[in-house]
């Protein structure tokens, strides 16, 4: 239960590098700074946080599609034009809070012209993908954020199942034809408060 909504962005998602377009890149690391040029940022990392490697989310993506898989009877893939950035967690037993940078090249996805359709679409995936769990679900509308002077485009899920509530707060924005997106994966105001602490820390060049 713990970790219902990071699993289905972490199986829409992918390692690598987009095929459409030879300047982007899955960005850099170095030590408690990432820094990523396509986009034009910079994310500082406090010492709260511990940055997964691919191996552990690997194994995460693993365990948790076999489940999905047994609960719904069909298999789950990978979403081309897809890629994880940067995956932070506050608690490695519980992955909760968790802020999970990445991208999604739209050239793959014809339907999906912008940041709204983004957001309406990930919210249908996770209701169908959850839909013989004994849970509720919510949707908030989509608003608008400013982190430090440009705007994404946001949406809330909130899934509440028997001694267990979990929030997502999703950001999405459009540069071409790509769009950078930060999950926020929280279940309390502290852990909300200190995802929001990390994204504020988020620069622009």
């Amino acid at each position: 239960m713990k970790t219902f909504l990071l699993v289905l962005v972490l199986l829409t998602l992918k390692f690598g590098y987009s095929q459409t377009n030879k300047v982007f890149s899955i960005g850099n690391l170095d030590s408690n700074t990432y820094s990523n040029k396509f986009f034009g940022i910079t994310l500082k990392i406090d010492s709260s946080w511990k940055i997964m490697n691919r191996k552990e989310l690997s194994q995460l993506m693993e365990d948790r599609q076999n489940a999905l898989e047994e609960t719904n009877g069909k298999k789950y893939e990978v979403q081309k034009g897809s890629n994880i950035l940067l995956s932070l967690t506050g608690d490695t037993l519980e992955n909760i809070p968790q802020v999970l940078l990445s991208s999604l090249d739209l050239f793959f996805l014809p339907t999906i012209k912008n940041e709204t359709d983004y957001l309406v679409d990930y919210a249908k995936r996770v209701r169908e993908t959850y839909k013989n769990y004994d849970l509720q679900m919510s949707v908030s509308e989509i608003g608008q954020k400013s982190i430090n002077n440009k705007i994404f485009f946001t949406s809330l899920i909130t899934i509440k199942a028997e001694g267990y509530i979990t929030y997502q707060k999703r950001y999405s924005l459009k540069f071409g034809n790509t769009l950078l997106n930060i999950m926020a994966n929280y279940n309390s105001p502290s852990t909300l408060n200190q995802c929001e602490r990390l994204i504020a820390n988020l620069r622009w060049d």
